[in-house]
């Protein structure tokens, strides 16, 4: 059965997370000018494409780092971490994103959907318009990979957020190949790549 304890337990670790770069952050913005010049700061963000949470929290450090000095010496490194490993490899068209959080979390239908109006409401205040309605329940592998690869060519940043739209904004299939392939182009990547 859900119990509240859990979700409450999951959220306490993105916050230690973030709290951790902030922390980071803060130290790093007390150092003199000249060495916020020279050295490069990396914040390594372990993630799902298929995290609300890790979307919503983008927004947020993307929205800290817009005014804090020697931003430009700060490189983001997103680091591949599934949510859930054992999800299908070919989405499933016939269950919503509601009934599979009811089904593996051991809660009502409408519990759930409470949940998802609460991340669709935290979405909206940073900016972002989720629809869990078009949302397609499969398995993150092969967009993690394509992820790794697009970092190996300085476009780590823009595959992420790609993914991360068309996965909660837009409702793509990113179980899909030619969905994937069509993503990679979008920002850069080769067809071949």
């Amino acid at each position: 059965m859900f119990q509240y304890k859990d979700l409450m337990n999951r959220l306490s670790h993105i916050i230690v997370a973030f709290l951790m770069v902030l922390l980071t952050t803060n130290t790093y913005a007390q150092k003199s000018h000249d060495t916020i010049n020279s050295e490069k700061m990396k914040i390594e963000i372990w993630s799902d494409i298929m995290c609300p949470f890790c979307y919503i929290g983008k927004r947020h450090l993307e929205a800290a780092l817009e005014d804090f000095p020697g931003k430009e010496n700060i490189e983001i490194v997103w680091k591949s971490f599934q949510l859930n490993p054992n999800l299908p490899e070919k989405a499933d068209s016939n269950q919503t994103s509601y009934e599979y959080i009811a089904q593996s979390k051991g809660i009502s239908l409408e519990q759930s959907k409470s949940m998802h109006e609460g991340a669709v409401n935290m979405a909206k205040n940073a900016g972002l318009n989720f629809d869990f309605d078009k949302a397609l329940i499969t398995n993150s592998m092969k967009a993690h990979r394509i992820l790794q690869m697009a970092k190996s060519k300085g476009l780590g940043d823009e595959m992420k957020e790609t993914f991360l739209n068309a996965y909660f904004v837009e409702g793509k299939d990113l179980s899909n190949n030619q969905v994937l392939i069509s993503l990679g182009k979008e920002i850069g990547l080769t067809e071949d790549a």
